[in-house]
């Protein structure tokens, strides 16, 4: 998500996907300043529960990025990380109260198990601006509303599937 807008990571279980994911958006968060990214499970309680998990066991493995860290809030099913430099890691639900957020990126984690609908209606529409530098400018170079589709094998035929093509396509 470094240099693409949409990057679609598809592998078995057990494959480290959500764990590489994770320290993808902690690393954006801290080389984009003031950037706001967010992750989506199928369900609120299940994102706050592996996004905590594993940004734990990467500040564990990584203790320098702990020195990146303003301050972590776990809470049921809320978790919120807010770097020095501005950024804000977050979890988001495809329910309606989700409506209106507005972030620069995204983890839509086991996309498979989403409401296609529901990902198009609410959690797409929160990427709809770009990072502004501190002076206000876009950064023409940058890859804007950045999008990490992740899940593990898909039915043809299926949302999931038809995203990965369209994915593929892109």
């Amino acid at each position: 998500c470094m240099r693409y807008r949409y990057v679609n990571v598809t592998a078995p279980r057990a494959f480290s996907k959500t764990f590489i994911s994770i320290l993808a958006m902690i690393l954006m968060c801290v080389f984009r300043p003031g950037i706001k990214v967010f992750i989506c499970a199928p369900a609120k309680e299940q994102s706050a529960k592996i996004a905590k998990e594993k940004i734990l066991e990467i500040l564990e493995i990584y203790p320098l990025l702990e020195k990146e860290i303003f301050s972590k809030n776990f809470s049921g099913d809320y978790i919120r990380v807010t770097f020095r430099n501005g950024s804000i890691f977050d979890v988001c639900a495809a329910l309606d109260t989700t409506r209106g957020g507005r972030r620069n990126a995204g983890l839509i984690d086991e996309y498979r198990d989403h409401n296609g609908d529901d990902l198009n209606e609410i959690v797409l529409p929160l990427m709809n601006i770009n990072r502004k530098m501190k002076n206000g400018a876009v950064n023409p170079y940058e890859p804007q509303q950045c999008q990490l589709w992740m899940s593990y094998e898909e039915k043809k035929n299926s949302y999931g599937y038809n995203k990965l093509i369209e994915h593929f396509e892109n």
